[in-house]
């Protein structure tokens, strides 16, 4: 990720890291139960589906910025702190 985007870069790797716990935990929970537990999986889906989508976002701003320089991607960089934003909520 380009330097720019270190604050969303930083929260990106906190947030798989909690979804790593979550993940464990479900999974301690609910076992081999997990595949009838759809609430559970799909909130697990839900966060993983913006976490891919974080991902990119980061990856295009970064080869935004790399392009057009922080000036020139301004409104890009503006869409990656909305966006981060919304994925830590």
């Amino acid at each position: 990720a380009h330097v720019a985007l270190r604050p969303q870069a930083e929260a990106f790797e906190d947030l798989v890291r909690s979804l790593a716990a979550m993940a464990d935990r479900l999974l301690r929970k609910h076992g081999k139960e997990i595949v009838g537990k759809q609430f559970a999986t799909r909130r697990l889906a839900d966060v993983m589906i913006d976490l891919f989508v974080l991902a990119c976002v980061i990856s295009r701003v970064s080869a935004a910025l790399e392009a057009k320089g922080a000036d020139g991607a301004k409104h890009e960089l503006q869409i990656a702190r909305v966006f981060a934003g919304q994925v830590q909520r």
